[in-house]
C-alpha cells in the first residue's frame, strides 16, 4: 500500500472521530490538536491503513485524517481585555502582550509588541547574570485510578488492575507486582511512559452526593450479611441514596447490588473517579478473514475472555485495545465475524 504522504511533508490534521478502524484509536486528547499542522517523522501501516508519526507531537495520526498543509502563514492580532494577542493559525503557537495597570491601552503599539513576541524579533534587554540555583525538578504527586491497559497504541506494563487507586509519590507509582516507576513529571507523563491510562482521583472528606464512589478508610462496627462484612478498608463503593440518620449515613452499592449503610465519618469521596467497564466476554465465529490470512480461519470459533482472543497463530489479540463488547472488536478487527450468544 503506498503512501499518501513522505517523510518531511507538512499535514493539517482533521477531525478523526467518525474513521472506522483509525490506526492506535482516535482519543479525546487527540481532539487538541485537530486543525494544526506537524512534521511527519516516520510512516506505518497497520491493518491495511496508513499511520504516520508526528516530529512535534506524539500519537500516532491516520492518513485519513490529514491533509496536506498549504505552504502560507495566517496571523491574526486581537484584543482581550488588557492583553493583545497574536495568534499564528498555522501552527497554533501565540504570543501575548499586557498592559500595564499604569498605562493607556494602545492597540498598535501592543499589537507590535505581541507580533515581535511571536516572531522572535523583540529586543532583548541584556540582564546582568544571575547566580545559578539548584532546582528540585517538578515530580507528580496523588492519587490515580487506572481506567484502560494500553494508552494511544502502546503496549501497557502489567500489574495494574482496571478500577482500582494507586498512589503517586515523589513522581513514583507501583503496581501491584511491586515494580516500580522512575519519578513521572505530570499525569501525561506517567500515562505515556507506563503505557496504562490513568486519571487523577482526589480523595476528599466531606458528605457523598448519589452517583459518586466513596472509598472506606476507617471502618467502625461494620454490618455483616450471613456472617461476612459487608465493607471493609479499602473497599470503593458507589453512592445511590443519602439519608440524615443518627449516625450519618449513606447508602452504597455492594455485594449483588444490595444497598448497605456506611457512616460519613468512615469514608472519603473519590472526586474523579471514573467506574470501570467490563472487558468483553463471548463467542464469535469468523465469517471473512479478509487480509488476516494465517490468523484466523473461516467458520472456526473463538472464545474472549476479558477482552482478549487467541488467534490460530497462538498471539493474543487485540495487543493494546480495549475490547468491552463485539462491535469494539468489529471495528477494530480487518476480518468479518459473528456473535454468538448462548
Amino acid at each position: 500500500m503506498k503512501a499518501k504522504f513522505k517523510v518531511g511533508d507538512k499535514v493539517r490534521i482533521l477531525d478523526g472521530s467518525n474513521i472506522c478502524n483509525y490506526v492506535g484509536g482516535f482519543t479525546s486528547l487527540m481532539r487538541k490538536e485537530i486543525g494544526k499542522t506537524f512534521t511527519i517523522q516516520s510512516i506505518l501501516q497497520r491493518n491495511n491503513h496508513i499511520g504516520y508519526r508526528m516530529k512535534e507531537v506524539t500519537f500516532t495520526w491516520d492518513e485519513r485524517g490529514l491533509e496536506l498543509a498549504k505552504n502560507k502563514e495566517c496571523i491574526v492580532i486581537y484584543r482581550k481585555g488588557d492583553e493583545t494577542i497574536a495568534l499564528d493559525k498555522t501552527t497554533g503557537k501565540k504570543a501575548v502582550a499586557k498592559c500595564s495597570p499604569e498605562d493607556t491601552y494602545d492597540f498598535c503599539t501592543g499589537a507590535q509588541l505581541a507580533f515581535k513576541r511571536l516572531t522572535g524579533a523583540e529586543e532583548k534587554v541584556e540582564e546582568q547574570p544571575q547566580p545559578i540555583k539548584a532546582r528540585k525538578k517538578a515530580v507528580f504527586n496523588g492519587f490515580v485510578e487506572c481506567i484502560k491497559n494500553g494508552h494511544n497504541g502502546l503496549a501497557p506494563i502489567k500489574g495494574f488492575t482496571i478500577g482500582k487507586i494507586y498512589e503517586v509519590k515523589n513522581g513514583v507509582i507501583t503496581n501491584d507486582d511491586g515494580w516500580t516507576s522512575r519519578p513521572k513529571t505530570s499525569l501525561d507523563h506517567l500515562c505515556f511512559t507506563v503505557g496504562n491510562t490513568f486519571v487523577e482521583v482526589k480523595k476528599v472528606k466531606r458528605a457523598a452526593k448519589a452517583g459518586e464512589f466513596i472509598e472506606i478508610v476507617a471502618a467502625e462496627r461494620v454490618p455483616a450479611t450471613n456472617g461476612e462484612p459487608d465493607y471493609k478498608n479499602g473497599d470503593i463503593l458507589k453512592v445511590i441514596k443519602t439519608m440524615n440518620m443518627h449516625s450519618n449515613g449513606v447508602t452504597a452499592y455492594y455485594k449483588e447490588g444490595m444497598g448497605k449503610f456506611a457512616a460519613e465519618r468512615e469514608y472519603v469521596v473519590l472526586e474523579g473517579y471514573v467506574e470501570p467497564r467490563q472487558l468483553y466476554n463471548g463467542k464469535v465465529v469468523c465469517v471473512d478473514n479478509g487480509q488476516n490470512t494465517g490468523l484466523y480461519t473461516v467458520g472456526k470459533l473463538y472464545k474472549f475472555k476479558d477482552g482478549i482472543m487467541v488467534a490460530d497463530n497462538g498471539k493474543k489479540y487485540p495487543t493494546a485495545q480495549e475490547i468491552y463488547s463485539f462491535e469494539d472488536w468489529a471495528r477494530w478487527t480487518g476480518s468479518k465475524f459473528i456473535e454468538i450468544k448462548e
